[in-house]
């Protein structure tokens, strides 16, 4: 029963481990929601400690950060834009040899305009400057809507820990209860 018991419940996760890979007693919660948020809480008491001018230099360091990721941006799609114009202008001097090669052409064609329209037809919007203030204030709601969510989902992990340790309890005890069958 404990080896089909992997495939269910709290032990779904070891269904690709091997046979007889112990089933622990206990079930511990991931840390990943917990040391999140203790990240997000010491950056938020980081952000309310900066006095208006540390303000004013992070939000003058992002949007120098933003603007030199949109130059690149811009610079990336250009080029992109340029090749496929290139391909496709190689597409449209080639002949295609045979009567049959002709829907080849009309499909690198139809590949090359989609291609254009979804890599570089979406427009790039440009970076805004914040000032201090509002950098801070953005930042502080950002952080706020991380916590917030570290702290619901770090709730939810040791619950989940507990109806997992609970199962695997339940399990053993009802195997415990059934007296063996005899051969």
């Amino acid at each position: 029963m404990l080896q089909c018991a992997r495939a269910f419940g709290a032990l779904i996760e070891m269904r690709d481990d091997p046979w007889d890979a112990p089933i622990p007693d206990q079930f511990l919660p991931s840390n990943y929601h917990a040391e999140a948020l203790l990240r997000a809480r010491v950056q938020r008491r980081r952000v309310l400690s900066w006095s208006d001018a540390e303000a004013e230099w992070h939000a003058r360091k992002l949007y120098k950060q933003q603007r030199a990721e949109y130059i690149a941006s811009l610079i990336e799609k250009n080029e992109r834009h340029f090749r496929y114009e290139e391909m496709k202008r190689q597409v449209e001097r080639w002949t295609p040899p045979t009567p049959d090669h002709e829907n080849l052409k009309s499909f690198m064609l139809e590949q090359l305009e989609e291609s254009i329209r979804f890599d570089c037809g979406y427009p790039l919007t440009p970076p805004v400057k914040l000032d201090g203030s509002e950098y801070r204030e953005q930042e502080l709601a950002h952080l706020m809507r991380d916590i917030d969510y570290h702290l619901e989902h770090e709730v939810e992990e040791v619950e989940r820990a507990e109806s997992r340790t609970e199962w695997v309890r339940a399990l053993r005890e009802s195997l415990a209860e059934q007296s063996p069958v005899e051969a």
